[in-house]
């Protein structure tokens, strides 16, 4: 009788342990910002190479899903050039208003970009730095350096800057 007992018990234990873990599993909304900013890449450049305009609806969730509020404020407003520090505003013919060059750090891209390659730099749970390259087929790779902070479990860009860039970006 005791023993029958001592196994229901631990047959009901088990059980809950293996439908908590099932629920758990299921509710996983953690991103891995490495995967988000691979999939946010691949198709920012394909929406890029299909000539869709900053305003496109499709463009626009893309921005919204994975850009912190703050960096789509700062895009909207073209504060990239407003102090003048940052090298690419110096260049001829740079339109900040349009995004590109925030988020490619270019205001042209080359087919070759079509191949996005990321790599953690540094991961914690609030903070990631991930490593872009664009390229490096075909052409010398542009490397972006792209930070993220999680918002609500959610992994979003706030900011892009160059690591090493292709030297042909802007033309």
């Amino acid at each position: 009788m005791k023993v029958n007992i001592i196994y229901k018990f631990l047959a009901s234990l088990i059980l809950s342990f293996f439908i908590v873990s099932v629920v758990y599993a299921g509710n996983d909304t953690s991103e891995n910002p490495v995967d988000k900013t691979q999939q946010f890449y691949t198709k920012y450049i394909q929406l890029y190479f299909k000539i869709t305009p900053p305003d496109a609806p499709e463009l626009k969730k893309l921005m919204k899903d994975n850009v912190s509020p703050s960096f789509l404020e700062k895009i909207k407003k073209a504060q990239i050039c407003a102090d003048g520090k940052d090298p690419v505003c110096r260049i001829e013919e740079v339109s900040p208003e349009d995004g590109y060059v925030y988020i490619i750090r270019a205001q042209d891209a080359y087919d070759d970009w079509v191949h996005v390659n990321v790599d953690p730099i540094s991961l914690s749970d609030r903070k990631a730095v991930v490593k872009v390259s664009l390229g490096g087929v075909q052409e010398k790779a542009h490397i972006l350096s792209v930070s993220l902070i999680n918002i609500n479990g959610h992994w979003k860009i706030n900011s892009v800057s160059d690591l090493s860039p292709a030297k042909y970006r802007f033309q």
